[in-house]
């Protein structure tokens, strides 16, 4: 009866950490998209910085 008790215990505990494993996973995907968003966002303003400052630096001059 305990070997029962204690094999139903570690099904239990097993299902348990599958359970929280998929939106672990999830999570760091998220976490790769957004990362990968924020570099080609940067990467797109530090293309058009250039005409950016030329556009700064007329506005102040005038």
């Amino acid at each position: 009866m305990q070997n029962l008790l204690i094999s139903n215990n570690n099904v239990h505990i097993s299902k348990i950490s599958t359970k929280y494993a998929k939106p672990t996973f999830g999570i760091q995907w998220n976490n790769v998209v957004v990362g990968l968003l924020i570099i080609i966002i940067t990467a797109c303003v530090f293309s058009f910085e250039p005409a950016l400052a030329d556009t700064l630096e007329g506005s102040l001059i005038k």
